[in-house]
């Protein structure tokens, strides 16, 4: 499969200048958004056409949104996977490991019987994802134009499902 080209446009690394790896610098990222925001903020265009007025203000939701997924590991995996080639097929509902799923419900069950704090519930919930997320780390430790293999990225993708639901159990119960 070859590289897809990397733009800007649809990049959030590039947009930021920084390398597409999972493990980005979110401190460099934020220091590279507000000095790209500077430039761009509408505010510098107030008294400019309406043309310069409404590409200020797309430029600037654009920054915002790349920090947001540079910040979010979820969504910085979906990015990553999309940049290789590989987007996620939100269609069909993910396997999760039997393990993981166990651990879920023993959570849930905590919960739910008063046994655990949210501030518990946190500290479970991120224990659960850091493995995750060093994976992740291995996988897309090099930028493009390098590319994890097809098995890594299928194994990025199953990653992503156990983020997701992580993710989306903390919404419900912290």
């Amino acid at each position: 499969m070859s590289q897809p080209q990397r733009s800007a446009a649809a990049d959030p690394f590039s947009l930021l200048g920084q390398p597409a790896v999972f493990s980005v610098s979110v401190a460099s990222a934020e220091s590279a958004a507000r000095a790209l925001l500077l430039r761009v903020h509408p505010d510098r265009f107030a008294q400019g056409t309406d043309a310069e007025r409404r590409a200020a203000m797309a430029m600037t939701t654009r920054v915002n949104d790349a920090l947001a997924v540079l910040r979010c590991p979820v969504q910085r995996t979906q990015a990553l996977l999309a940049l290789h080639g590989a987007p996620v097929d939100t269609s069909r509902p993910a396997r999760l490991p039997l393990e993981f799923l166990e651990e879920q419900m023993a959570l849930r069950e905590a919960v739910e019987e008063g046994r655990l704090l949210p501030e518990a519930l946190r500290s479970q919930a991120e224990a659960l994802a850091a493995p995750c997320e060093a994976r992740l780390a291995e996988i897309f430790s090099r930028p493009p134009p390098e590319r994890p293999a097809d098995a890594e990225l299928h194994e990025a993708a199953a990653q992503l499902a156990v983020l997701q639901f992580i993710t989306q159990f903390l919404k419900e119960h912290a």
